[in-house]
C-alpha cells in the first residue's frame, strides 16, 4: 500500500481519501528484549521486554536513552550461560542500526 491506498487506478485531478491510516513513522516504539527475563507483558501477552521508549531523534541520529523509572524483572534461570539482547520495533521486527555500535548497560541485583 502506498500512502494508505489499496492498489487501484485513480483519476487525475480528483480528491481521494486513503483507505487506511498512513504510517508516516515506521518506528513508533523501540523495545529492548532480554532472553532471560520474565514477568513483562504487552497486551496480556508474555514478552521479554526490559525497556520500551519512543526515539526522540530523527532516523540516522544517535539515540541516547536513560530510563527514568527502573523496574527490575525476575531472571528465569539460576545460571546465565547465554544472554541475548535484541532491539525491536513495536511490531517485534529487529531494528537495523546500519552497523553502528550499540551500547546497553544492564543492572542486575540479587533478590531481597
Amino acid at each position: 500500500r502506498s500512502l494508505g491506498f489499496t492498489q487501484r487506478v485513480l483519476k487525475a485531478n480528483k480528491l481521494y481519501t486513503s483507505d487506511v491510516p498512513v504510517a508516516i513513522l515506521k518506528v513508533n516504539a523501540l523495545r529492548v528484549e532480554c532472553n532471560v527475563t520474565t514477568g513483562a507483558y504487552i497486551n496480556e501477552r508474555k514478552v521479554h521486554t526490559i525497556h520500551e521508549f519512543f526515539p526522540v531523534v530523527p532516523p540516522g541520529y544517535k539515540i541516547i536513552e536513560v530510563p527514568s523509572h527502573v523496574i527490575y524483572l525476575p531472571i528465569a534461570t539460576k545460571t546465565i550461560d547465554h544472554l541475548q539482547l535484541r532491539i525491536v520495533d513495536q511490531d517485534g521486527d529487529l531494528v537495523n542500526f546500519q552497523g553502528e555500535v550499540i551500547t546497553i548497560r544492564l543492572h542486575v541485583r540479587s533478590m531481597r
